[in-house]
């Protein structure tokens, strides 16, 4: 099945969007329409010039992937600029998992077809790491925390502050604190993880995507698993 994409963008060109305007509409594509959301880096400057006047930061073309026996993507096409974000819309089994899996190199090029640009750059990613390095994160439906580690080393985790090769461990709690005090959470990163509910894990797996200080942030039907107060806090 191929993919069907229909996308809201929430800075447009010919409109001033109020503050308040863009929370509905982000909530509106999140909760009410999309599995899936990308959203672009903020863009400092006249929100009338994102759309028009500069090249998009990312640019997925004519992409294809199949398994056996299925075509899965189809030669998907869509860019997204600074200050957007865009919400993918499909049946299940339609593909969207799977074009973010590319972008965020799960499927390593060249298992699939078409081309990945990043700031007009051609990027082929042969894992995870390289695409974080290109500045995209993914926050996948399916969590990836470490259930037996701290809500601090699992959002550092691989990426722990060191000096002389020794973990500095105030430091890195430190950071996570103020990460979840920006999601208002009020979590201590020392918990392990286990002692948090579904939704909470899954607000923590944001905050370890904003921790890399991410240009593009991929959320996978961010909202499926939080209650009513943690779907306002993310949005």
């Amino acid at each position: 099945m191929s993919l069907e994409v229909s996308f809201d963008v929430i800075h447009h060109r010919d409109a001033e969007i109020t503050e308040d305007a863009q929370r509905k509409a982000f909530n509106n594509s999140v909760l009410a329409l999309c599995p899936l959301c990308l959203c672009g880096e903020l863009f400092a400057g006249d929100l009338s010039l994102a759309s028009s006047e500069q090249s998009p930061i990312l640019e997925m073309l004519v992409i294809k992937k199949t398994f056996p026996c299925v075509r899965a993507l189809d030669g998907v096409t869509f860019d997204l600029h600074a200050g957007e974000i865009h919400a993918l819309v499909g049946e299940n089994g339609a593909g969207k998992s799977t074009l973010m899996k590319v972008l965020g190199g799960v499927y390593p090029y060249p298992e699939y077809g078409g081309e990945i640009r990043i700031n007009g750059a051609v990027q082929r990613f042969g894992n995870i790491r390289q695409a974080e390095g290109a500045g995209i994160a993914v926050v996948f439906q399916e969590l990836s925390l470490v259930k037996d580690m701290t809500v601090g080393e699992n959002i550092f985790l691989g990426r722990e502050p060191r000096k002389f090769g020794i973990v500095r461990w105030d430091e890195l709690y430190r950071r996570a604190h103020q990460l979840l005090t920006d999601l208002r959470l009020s979590i201590d990163p020392r918990t392990p993880v286990r002692n948090l509910g579904i939704g909470q894990q899954q607000l923590v797996e944001i905050a370890k995507a904003l921790s890399q200080n991410a240009r593009i942030l991929v959320l996978d039907e961010p909202t499926a698993a939080l209650t009513e107060s943690e779907v306002e806090t993310l949005v």
